[in-house]
């Protein structure tokens, strides 16, 4: 059969658009429903004979490189942008803002130790900030993960921090153990660490001769410690109970990840920060809460010289932040690969900051009462030696308070009494000094469950503000706890090598931990 040219052209013509309608289909098809792993895929069309004529195959081949981590489709995420950010402060935001910072604060130079922290904050912490959510954000890992894909041989950095994390939450939880404990007790109407117990009518001779009623409390009735630490002397009842309880909890939080925990640091980053609002309106209405803060807020430049000062603030930055514990990292590594942490970041570290300078102007209001309290008995006790050396004088205390106030006294004992009648006094004398009263403020421990039980027994019913300083502590522990826990959580799951559902691995890891934390229950486990 014989064509015209015109035949021939509409029949090419003809062909080459159903090739390209055929291109447009798979192109589009392509692009919106099929999803395609590593290698390639090979696309065609057989020849189609048309009045004669053949068109050749034609086969066209398209290379697809998996350069996407395995994890990203099938990884659990943060519900919204809030809960990510409420999540960090929740886990870096800690127990050491409230007693490590202050502390600080008064051992290097009062408001001097702000220039070295605000320095270290954006030089150091910022950085490694950024770098462990942005690595954990673009490879979707937890930080064994994370090292291994940078290169197998950093796979021990993360396999450390992984170790270090879990090794943290032993004894951590043990601070939470005892902010259970504490929690418990100040539901009683009168405080148990208010007065010193009896025995059949007696006060106890080790607790009247004790610095306080709070140490005596802390050391022989809360933790009860021995006098050595080879004396084990069995388990406290009461802490193994509480450890025990304080494991469900975290247990419970924890177990199906952040989509579990993720609810609970809503009220764990929050709560705190509106405790802390309280006790700073109540603590400003103390007698000598301004002393305190012009105590805190007095810088000594002199030691900005010192390096040791610096270290402490890199330290501390290392602490406050939570940095090169892997919990970052895995927080990280639940945000959308496109979310912008950088922004993230700075604004994390303002908040960091910020509120470490906000509980500590709560814990100096705090601490500059107690000076002043501690002050004004030490001169009364100083007084009382006007009877002793000149018994003449005054026939009782009270005739003495209402002849010699306590700020004329204070100036007598500045000058060792010269100039005065009582000049045998400068033999005797105390020297009562507040600065040097309030720069003895203990730290740690002994600040939450000593210094400031023992300001709690001043405040109107105290009972009251007992339960909502320790429920703080409660919350600020179990929301450091969460991070901690998920940089090792994380680790185990995206390891591979144990195939357990979430819910089981997190089980059998409280219970590890629970079980090694028993130690610190006993008597010589925390002396």
């Amino acid at each position: 059969m014989s064509h015209t040219e015109n035949d021939l052209l509409r029949i090419s013509t003809d062909i080459e658009e159903r090739r390209k309608v055929s291109n447009i289909s798979i192109e589009s098809k392509l692009s919106s429903k099929v999803t395609f792993s590593a290698g390639s895929v090979a696309f065609g069309y057989r020849s189609n004979e048309t009045d004669g004529l053949t068109e050749e195959k034609d086969y066209h081949q398209v290379a697809i490189n998996d350069n996407s981590n395995s994890n990203c489709g099938n990884r659990e995420g943060w519900d919204n942008k809030m809960q990510f950010l409420m999540g960090v402060i929740s886990y870096a935001v800690g127990l050491g803002n409230v007693w490590r910072f202050p502390y600080l604060c008064q051992k290097n130079g009062g408001g001097a130790f702000l220039i070295p922290y605000c320095i270290m904050m954006f030089v150091e912490g910022t950085p490694l900030f950024l770098v462990e959510l942005g690595i954990g954000q673009k490879l979707r890992l937890g930080p064994v993960g994370v090292w291994n894909e940078i290169h197998p041989y950093f796979g021990g950095v993360g396999v450390s921090a992984a170790i270090v994390s879990f090794l943290v939450a032993l004894y951590y939880n043990v601070i939470i153990t005892w902010c259970i404990y504490y929690l418990y007790r100040s539901f009683d109407i009168n405080l148990p660490w208010s007065s010193c117990p009896e025995i059949n009518g007696s006060v106890v001779e080790e607790c009247r001769i004790s610095s306080s009623t709070t140490s005596y409390f802390w050391s022989r009735e809360a933790i009860d410690t021995s006098e050595s630490i080879g004396d084990f002397g069995g388990f406290v009842p009461h802490m193994t109970v509480s450890l025990i309880l304080a494991w469900v909890l975290i247990y419970l939080c924890v177990m199906r990840g952040i989509k579990s925990s993720g609810k609970v640091m809503y009220l764990t980053a929050t709560f705190p920060y509106v405790v802390t609002t309280i006790f700073l309106i109540r603590s400003l209405m103390l007698d000598g809460a301004t002393e305190g803060l012009k105590y805190m807020m007095n810088p000594d430049l002199k030691r900005l010289w010192d390096p040791n000062v610096w270290m402490e603030a890199a330290t501390q930055i290392f602490y406050s932040m939570g940095l090169g514990f892997g919990g970052l990292i895995a927080f990280g590594s639940y945000n959308p690969e496109k979310n912008n942490c950088k922004k993230d970041v700075l604004w994390l570290s303002l908040c960091n900051l910020i509120t470490s300078l906000y509980m500590a102007i709560v814990i100096f209001c705090v601490l500059g009462y107690m000076g002043v309290q501690n002050y004004n008995s030490c001169i009364k006790r100083d007084m009382a030696n006007i009877l002793t050396i000149y018994p003449n004088k005054f026939r009782n205390f009270d005739e003495i308070q209402s002849n010699i106030s306590v700020e004329q006294y204070a100036m007598w004992m500045y000058r060792d009494f010269q100039d005065t009648e009582y000049s045998l006094l400068a033999n005797v004398t105390g020297h009562c000094n507040y600065k040097q009263i309030i720069s003895q403020a203990a730290e740690g421990t002994g600040l939450a469950f000593v210094v400031f039980t023992e300001a709690i027994n001043q405040f109107p019913f105290p009972p009251f503000w007992a339960v909502m300083f320790f429920l703080m502590l409660l919350m600020l522990g179990m929301g450091s706890m969460f991070g901690t826990l998920e940089g090792v959580i994380t680790s185990l799951n995206d390891s591979k090598l144990i195939n357990l559902k979430k819910p089981v691995l997190t089980a059998i890891l409280c219970s590890i931990a629970c079980g090694i934390g028993l130690v610190f229950t006993t008597h010589s486990g925390q002396v």
